[in-house]
């Protein structure tokens, strides 16, 4: 039994941190992208770094989560966002557009290089990591503020129209989201979405 509650205990301590250093590396992404376009403010900020220190928020990485999985058993959180300044970009809509888009991208690529991982060390915590790398990738590109795919959907419209919308819709952005992770139409939605392609991958391993 010993035995037992220290591997269980080593899985989820390795679990917490496979989470922490996935959103981690979505936000990275975030600012690398920037980077690139010329925006140094999350480097200037250092945010650019693995440290979790650097991206821990005490609201949304520690107290939220907890209460959520306390309350409800489900966890809710994020990380503090990385510093953009799309003002630097040398082309704002296609900046704002793979700056959006680089977090789930860089998610996507965790789980796809998970999945080639558990092809030779099928691990249990290694299918754990890919359905939460998965579900950050899905979850972040719902057109919710101020998730990507709200980004995503900003970058399509005018300059100017970012800046008349975001004031507005930001701060009502988490209870917008807490809403509908709550409603029957998001459980449909990752039932079908992320369900079809964790069997998917299901057909790949049993292959």
């Amino acid at each position: 039994m010993k035995e037992f509650s220290l591997g269980s205990l080593a899985f989820w301590i390795l679990f917490a941190l496979g989470i922490l250093y996935s959103i981690i590396l979505h936000e990275i992404a975030h600012g690398v992208v920037a980077l690139w376009w010329g925006d140094d403010t999350a480097k200037q900020n250092k945010r650019l770094s693995l440290s979790p220190l650097a991206h821990i928020d005490p609201v949304g990485t520690v107290i939220v989560p907890l209460l959520m999985y306390l309350t409800s058993g489900s966890i809710f959180g994020w990380a503090k966002p990385v510093p953009i300044n799309p003002s630097k970009f040398r082309s704002w809509r296609w900046g704002n557009l793979t700056v959006s888009l680089a977090g789930i991208t860089m998610n996507i690529l965790v789980a796809a290089i998970l999945v080639g991982i558990t092809l030779v060390f099928p691990l249990n915590l290694f299918f754990h990591l890919i359905t939460v790398n998965l579900f950050l990738a899905f979850f972040n590109l719902l057109p919710l503020p101020p998730l990507d795919g709200f980004r995503v959907v900003l970058s399509l419209l005018p300059a100017t129209w970012q800046q008349k919308i975001e004031p507005y819709l930001f701060p009502l952005g988490i209870i917008l989201i807490i809403l509908f992770v709550n409603s029957p139409f998001f459980s449909f939605l990752v039932d079908t979405v992320l369900g079809g392609v964790l069997n998917a991958l299901d057909l790949l391993y049993s292959s």
